[in-house]
């Protein structure tokens, strides 16, 4: 049975919660891109898979207790962000070594980044987009999972306060200084 994207995400998980593993499917499909590169923000390839995996299996056991109070992408992001910390505090014990969220930073830039228009702009996006990325990186861990959150979850403010339990206006003070830092690292270069 395939389902269109014309269905609700209130319809499919009805539809999933009563057993129906189509219209599971349809609902993380709509989500599994986002949900995978917020993990692999913070996994390598492998263990990101694991973890998408584990939260997949967490939201499909979960998915009836699922309220509404939240938006779905807010409460899916919630659910992977368990997964991960799971993850390390797992790994963690079993190496008896503290992994922090920069250990576990890819060190390149993802591809697609930003689009190019035409090629006689490419030197100036590609020049441009390393310095962005570049500036990220200078970030400490907790700044870059806000600006991953916000520019490429897309989430509101009021979805990250979910997500990570840090009241509206806490975040609203970290993004006014990450931005003044990231200007910074952007003018100095």
């Amino acid at each position: 049975m395939v389902l269109n994207n014309d269905i609700s995400d209130k319809a499919l998980i009805s539809k999933a919660v009563n057993g129906s593993k189509s219209a599971f499917e349809a609902l993380m499909n709509r989500y599994l891109d986002m949900l995978y590169s917020y993990i692999s923000l913070r996994a390598s390839e492998a263990d990101a898979a694991d973890i998408l995996q584990e939260t997949m299996l967490a939201v499909w056991q979960g998915l009836g207790g699922y309220d509404n109070r939240s938006s779905l992408k807010t409460w899916l992001f919630a659910v992977a962000r368990r997964k991960l910390c799971d993850f390390y505090r797992k790994r963690s014990r079993e190496s008896q070594n503290e992994c922090t969220f920069a250990d576990i930073l890819p060190d390149s830039c993802e591809d697609g980044f930003c689009d190019v228009d035409s090629g006689e702009d490419l030197a100036a996006q590609t020049v441009e987009r390393l310095d962005t990325a570049d500036a990220i990186k200078r970030l400490n861990e907790s700044e870059r999972e806000l600006v991953h959150l916000i520019f490429d979850a897309g989430l509101s403010y009021t979805e990250i306060s979910e997500v990570i339990g840090v009241p509206v206006g806490t975040i609203k003070s970290r993004m006014s200084a990450i931005k003044s830092k990231l200007k910074y690292y952007l003018e100095v270069k």
